[in-house]
């Protein structure tokens, strides 16, 4: 986290070019990378506390449903998180698919209006953990699909358009995909598949 902040102190201290494009969107992207890291310590304070720092999906879908409880009362939305998996991961990926999984919890809140539902749904898949973000909104515009997980390209007014390419990022740091799976104007679907081993791990 120190050096994301470090980086955004050098980017955001570039006055004689603060007004190019490349460097807003340097400090745009340095800055949420900033504020998801931020989340993920918050997010898996209580989990970290344990000695043994892992964390299973059941857990995992727990904390979804604290952090984003609040929001989704106030927009008038339902949250509905439900599932899980009795493997443990490990804090590295335990925390970085708790991310994930939040951010895509934060947009579909976002794309949703008031008396829809947000379904998440945690399961174990065989041999790998499955997350899918369900909402009820106006679906992902078809210009913007083929970009989604580009920075800059986003839906939502006054979007950034970094989240979603952070998070890709992200799930390839710890082996997962995340892919658009379904979307329209009944609403949009996100899938996060995770290995519940680490590539050159042996079997359980």
């Amino acid at each position: 986290q120190g050096s994301v902040a470090g980086l955004r102190a050098v980017v955001s201290g570039r006055d004689s070019l603060a007004s190019a494009p490349d460097w807003q969107a340097a400090a745009g992207y340095t800055e949420k990378m900033q504020t998801m890291i931020q989340e993920t310590v918050a997010l898996l304070g209580d989990a970290s506390a344990h000695a043994s720092y892992e964390v299973s999906g059941h857990e995992l879908a727990a904390i979804l449903q604290r952090r984003h409880a609040a929001t989704a009362a106030k927009k008038a939305v339902t949250l509905e998180v439900t599932g899980g998996f009795d493997h443990t991961l490990d804090s590295h990926r335990g925390s970085l698919l708790c991310l994930i999984a939040s951010n895509l919890v934060e947009n579909a809140l976002q794309a949703s209006n008031a008396g829809q539902t947000v379904s998440v749904v945690f399961r174990n898949g065989g041999p790998h953990a499955i997350v899918t973000v369900c909402d009820e909104g106006p679906g992902i515009p078809d210009t913007i699909r083929a970009h989604l997980f580009e920075p800059g390209r986003t839906g939502r007014a006054g979007g950034t358009g970094l989240g979603l390419a952070i998070s890709q990022l992200l799930a390839r740091q710890i082996g997962a995909t995340l892919a658009l799976e379904s979307t329209g104007p009944d609403g949009t679907v996100f899938r996060l598949t995770l290995p519940l081993k680490e590539p050159g791990a042996g079997l359980p």
